[in-house]
């Protein structure tokens, strides 16, 4: 199978997220790191003892902590455009917060809210672990499968189209869901997916999870997102033509329907 040459980080280390992130915005928003607005050194140890994590001998995850020494009062949009949320440590500080067990997860490990979104006021909270920082949404929500997951979900959320001259919406025909949740229906989905991304030589990214599907060639992507039942989607082209046999294959294998933006 031909190497896809493309613009989607690998993943590595925790230490280069940021120039990561950079190498893949940058080509189509050469502001975005410019935009950044780092948390001092002070205010991360001060968002520690807040959380009351010594006492329990916990440590932020390395990724977070690296996302923060860099956009920790200032992401570039990132999670505004997506999530509706602002990334700021320091307006967290006026709020009663600690770290819980999160009694969603099996492994029952320690949760902190980190964000809060800006109209009605629900957390995003993560777990505090380097083997397990899932995140949920509203307390018992799964929402990605880590923090670094989630920063390259939303930057893929915003800058892939930039990238592409054409894009459509990917609906469901039928509710295929009824009786299964959010979680339940990206595992039913997401094995067809793998079949016919494996067919049209696309390449899954790393960053894909239970809830986030994307997949990749140098002339198209594919975006799914599960986190609501009933799953939407976007798939990115420059040739109308070249994406002509994927989407019979999605129109047969799972039942979608596709809207031209």
């Amino acid at each position: 199978m031909q190497k896809i040459m493309n613009r989607i980080p690998d993943k590595e280390s925790s230490k280069t997220m940021i120039q990561r992130l950079r190498n893949y915005i940058e080509p189509v928003d050469e502001n975005w790191f410019q935009n950044l607005k780092s948390a001092s050194d002070e205010n991360i140890e001060k968002w520690k003892k807040h959380l009351g994590l010594e006492e329990k001998k916990l440590d932020f995850p390395s990724t977070y902590l690296e996302f923060l020494r860099y956009a920790g009062e200032g992401d570039g949009g990132l999670f505004e455009k997506t999530i509706g949320v602002k990334m700021s440590i320091e307006s967290q500080f006026p709020y009663y917060r600690h770290v819980y067990i999160n009694e969603c997860d099996r492994l029952r490990p320690y949760y902190f809210e980190f964000m809060t979104t800006f109209d009605y006021n629900i957390p995003y909270l993560m777990n505090v672990g380097e083997k397990n920082n899932k995140i949920y949404f509203g307390m018992e929500q799964e929402f990605s499968g880590s923090f670094e997951k989630l920063v390259f979900q939303c930057a893929i959320q915003i800058y892939e189209h930039l990238y592409f001259s054409s894009y459509e919406s990917i609906w469901p025909t039928v509710d295929i869901f009824d009786d299964f949740d959010v979680i339940q229906q990206g595992k039913k989905l997401f094995p067809v997916l793998d079949k016919i991304v494996e067919k049209h030589h696309l390449q899954k990214a790393w960053f894909s999870d239970d809830l986030m599907y994307f997949a990749y060639t140098d002339e198209m992507s594919l975006l799914i997102n599960c986190r609501e039942l009933g799953f939407r989607g976007i798939i990115f082209y420059n040739q109308k033509e070249k994406v002509k046999n994927i989407k019979a294959s999605l129109i047969s294998e799972v039942g979608v329907e596709f809207c031209e933006e």
